[in-house]
């Protein structure tokens, strides 16, 4: 099939390469023959008296000259005398005298090079798409998935998708006792959520426990750069599919071809296409074969309409971030094979890492082996853990404290003011303070956790939140009383702290606009910025005021934090406790 493949290839060049020879060979031939060598109109008398000139052309494309042909064989062009009598005196020389009609022959050669381009250029088109249709499966392979061994009891966490998907495995098992009662089966799934929480994994599972045949494509590699391509791989993953007695087709990340359309250009329309032939496509369990679509999107929100209508994805599955129990879940199931000292917490390493996917645990986890190896040692300690999660959190691993003493001073101030912002606002759990920088341009951080997980947020919890973001600011200003200090070093503060007071008002119906989305109504920015900046202001002045009464103690855990580097709760604690905070 390869050695047919090339060859075809091969006589396909073949063929385009004499195409495009045949007319730039005529053109060259019909130009080089009147080709001729220009001379002056003396030279061409003494050429004349020689009796060397036998023949002179008129050159109806070029009035300027007229073109000699010697008794030699060759043509000479030499100035047109414009003389009445010129013509009688070549004829009393016995010298033929003709006219040449290359204008006419051009003119005509021009037009049939023109078509005979379009001809190419169509040819070429039609030859080069079909064969990029044709050799599709070349270059977009579609085979079941090795999915592992990966079981539903082997997933930590998402125990209302898993009985979901055990409903879905009920009824690919015994479907046809479900269509004996007459029941309308959904023909897709859509896994929702945010990156990393295990959307893939638990199609696999569904794979394994069902014992079903896994096709898998990602949504990007639906697009091409010629047309119609999108719909032939879709034609060609289902017929693929449909040779086993019962697949399950799964599309990551579906949003890159399913976000919902518009009315411009080609690629949409291509894209449109490619989304109506996967709709069409989902036949669910019928006499065409047992197929099961399943996708997974992040962006649930962008999808089309008509992908998650009846009929369609009919039945959508929230995949959530993992909540504490969840977490302690994921942490066991990832350390249980691996040796851990007895100073490593799970209970308060779950707390810490609020808002973490199962991905994000599974690499904290895999980081720390890595560094425990690193070091020699032949267990995860506590110490391997904060430095994995150290890198996690800031993207980077550390690197050399400044030896700015000054840069270093302003760094303690700005976190220990983060970390009884904390406190004093009653936002979060305070578990660990560092000036340490990341190789990511993190100066330092400051580490903190929720007792209890929160899916509610009142108006004076994000205010307060907001208020800890702006206290790393203050905490600068408060760190020199002589001067004004203001760094680069809130940058990323300030930008989450403006996307919080942006969805106050805009999202949350919690602004002076009352339960209106401000974003919907209107597309006049400045309503929301006066808002935003009387917001902004508001909070900034109650943070200044609280972190100035509070002073002393910012002062005492930056000091620490100069001396030590990095402070962990029972320090802050014990600080916090000393001042009655």
């Amino acid at each position: 099939m390869q050695r047919s493949h090339d060859r075809k290839t091969t006589i396909f060049k073949i063929i385009i390469f004499a195409l495009l020879c045949v007319p730039i060979i005529t053109l060259i031939f019909l130009f080089q023959q009147n080709k001729a060598k220009e001379i002056t109109f003396n030279e061409f008398q003494t050429m004349l008296n020689k009796n060397e000139i036998v023949k002179i052309t008129y050159d109806d494309m070029d009035d300027e000259y007229l073109i000699a042909t010697t008794i030699y064989h060759y043509n000479v062009k030499f100035p047109n005398p414009n003389s009445p009598t010129f013509k009688e005196e070549m004829l009393n020389r016995n010298i033929v005298f003709t006219q040449s009609i290359k204008r006419k022959i051009a003119s005509k050669l021009k037009l049939i090079s023109l078509i005979f381009s379009l001809l190419i250029s169509v040819f070429t088109l039609i030859i080069i798409t079909k064969m990029c249709l044709s050799s599709l499966g070349k270059g977009f392979k579609v085979n079941k998935k090795n999915v592992g061994d990966i079981r539903f009891k082997d997933i930590a966490g998402n125990k209302e998708a898993i009985k979901e998907l055990k409903t879905i495995y009920n009824i690919i098992k015994n479907v046809d006792n479900y269509k004996k009662q007459n029941i309308r089966l959904p023909k897709g799934i859509i896994l929702y959520g945010d990156p990393g929480v295990g959307k893939t994994l638990l199609a696999k599972a569904l794979a394994n426990e069902s014992n079903t045949p896994f096709f898998y494509v990602n949504g990007s590699d639906f697009g091409d750069m010629f047309a119609g391509v999108g719909k032939a791989k879709v034609n060609k993953i289902f017929s693929k599919a449909r040779k086993e007695k019962s697949a399950i087709v799964f599309i990551d990340e579906i949003d890159a071809i399913g976000i919902k359309r518009t009315c411009g250009g080609a690629v949409e329309t291509d894209r449109s296409n490619t989304l109506n032939a996967i709709l069409i496509e989902m036949d669910g369990f019928n006499k065409r074969g047992n197929i099961f679509v399943m996708a997974s999107t992040n962006r649930l929100e962008e999808l089309d309409p008509a992908l998650t209508r009846k009929g369609r994805f009919d039945k959508l599955i929230k995949i959530s971030k993992p909540n504490l129990e969840e977490r302690i879940e994921i942490l066991k199931l990832y350390i249980k094979n691996k040796k851990f000292s007895e100073d490593v917490d799970i209970k308060n390493l779950a707390q810490e890492i609020i808002g973490f996917t199962g991905a994000d645990i599974e690499t904290l986890i895999n980081e720390a082996a890595i560094i425990s190896i690193e070091s020699e040692k032949d267990f995860i300690d506590k110490e391997d853990i904060e430095e994995a999660l150290y890198k996690v959190l800031t993207n980077g691993n550390k690197r050399a404290i400044t030896n700015n003493n000054e840069e270093k001073r302003i760094i303690a101030w700005h976190e220990a003011a983060h970390a009884v912002a904390n406190k004093v606002f009653n936002v979060d759990i305070v578990n660990r303070v560092t000036i340490i920088p990341s190789s990511s341009g993190v100066g330092g951080f400051t580490s903190t956790y929720s007792e209890n997980d929160k899916f509610l947020y009142s108006k004076d919890y994000l205010v307060s939140k907001i208020k800890v973001l702006y206290a790393g600011r203050i905490g600068e200003i408060l760190s020199n009383s002589k001067k004004e200090v203001i760094t680069t070093g809130a940058r990323d503060d300030i930008k989450r702290a403006t996307d919080m007071i942006k969805k106050i008002i805009s999202e949350y119906g919690m602004g002076e606009n009352g339960l209106l989305d401000v974003v919907e109504l209107t597309n006049d920015n400045k309503i929301l910025l006066e808002e935003s900046k009387k917001i902004s202001q508001k909070i900034y002045n109650d943070t200044l005021s609280t972190l100035k009464d509070n002073i002393k103690i910012i002062q005492e855990l930056a000091n620490l934090l100069l001396e030590k580097e990095t402070i962990y709760r029972e320090d802050i604690d014990y600080i916090f406790n000393k001042y009655n905070i």
